[in-house]
């Protein structure tokens, strides 16, 4: 099944308002065959569709070309918006139906685009790999209202983000495509709400970035450092990202989680993005967005840190201390 939805807005409240309403009137839907099964949905649904994602942007350029504009530019910062929404939807959020982002409009500084004057949204949903992008994309075109957004004359900036749906809406693919008229200069770096080291519960030892983030976090330290630093980048809700002290790079669960943690990534994702969980003794816990699998200190701690088990017990504990 095939869902698309769009928003638009501008500081004139009023064309905005117009444009929810016409969402209602050219949301378009289309019925697939059979869904395959739960468990093989499982194992390929996790992350980000990179793949999807830059055949998106190259068919919204492409689209724009044919009408004779301007391309647009991709954003980081837009990106890591529109990934952040389809993931939420994807973990279900809205319980598994689709919806636009309620703050996007106000959200869009933390993102890099403080200076934006208009702005639009897409999203859709689909059955996970029984459609092509392409044919996900003819959908959005063949909606007068999202073939306005994908051709809005005064855009100039995109993000897209697609993701698949690993837990609560499992067997859908969800993306959102966000666009504005300005950015920021330079996308600065996501705003830290806090800088801290985490203590291992297992082991009393804190979390390093090993090797000045070159290897896998482990918890090994016995006092923390700039390795062991890591600013809290809040991504909505519980879910936060980690940037290492040592390189200024973001934790990732790689490999969907199947491989240690390790602070290598330039930019947030599913992959980076943890939820928060708040223990009844003063602890924390991590959940990987990437697999809905507990970070934990492997083999009580003499291991590297790695997001895969179902449940919190001593080695998945760790101990916030401000930096």
């Amino acid at each position: 099944m095939v869902h698309v939805q769009k928003r638009a807005s501008a500081q004139n409240w009023l064309f905005r308002i117009t444009l929810l309403l016409v969402v209602a009137l050219t949301s378009a839907m289309l019925t697939a065959g059979p869904a395959q099964s739960a468990e093989s949905l499982q194992q390929r649904a996790s992350a980000p569709r990179d793949a999807i994602d830059e055949e998106f942007f190259r068919l919204i350029n492409g689209a724009r070309a044919n009408a004779g504009l301007a391309p647009v530019a991709a954003s980081p910062g837009l990106r890591n918006l529109s990934i952040w929404w389809s993931s939420r939807l994807a973990d279900g959020a809205t319980g598994c139906r689709l919806e636009h982002n309620p703050t996007a409009w106000q959200q869009l500084p933390e993102f890099g685009a403080s200076n934006r004057t208009t702005w639009a949204e897409n999203v859709a949903m689909w059955s996970t790999d029984r459609y092509s992008t392409e044919s996900i994309f003819n959908y959005y075109m063949a909606s007068p209202g999202h073939r306005a957004n994908i051709l809005g004359v005064n855009f100039r900036f995109v993000g897209v983000g697609t993701v698949s749906a690993n837990s609560a809406c499992v067997g859908n693919d969800f993306n959102t495509m966000t666009f504005t008229d300005k950015v920021d200069a330079g996308q600065p770096p996501e705003p830290s709400s806090g800088r801290i080291a985490l203590r291992a519960a297992v082991n009393n030892r804190f979390v390093v970035a090993e090797s000045a983030g070159a290897s896998s976090l482990i918890a090994n330290r016995p006092a923390a450092g700039p390795w062991e630093a890591f600013d809290v980048i809040n991504r909505g809700g519980a879910d936060v990202a980690l940037r290492s002290n040592a390189n200024g790079r973001y934790v990732c669960a790689e490999s969907a989680g199947n491989a240690a943690l390790i602070a290598n990534r330039g930019s947030i994702g599913t992959w980076e993005i943890f939820e928060q969980i708040n223990n009844g003794d003063g602890t924390i816990s991590f959940r990987s967005r990437s697999n809905g699998r507990f970070v934990t200190a492997e083999s009580a701690g003499n291991g590297p840190l790695v997001a895969n088990r179902t449940a919190v017990g001593l080695w998945e504990k760790f101990t916030v201390v401000p930096q």
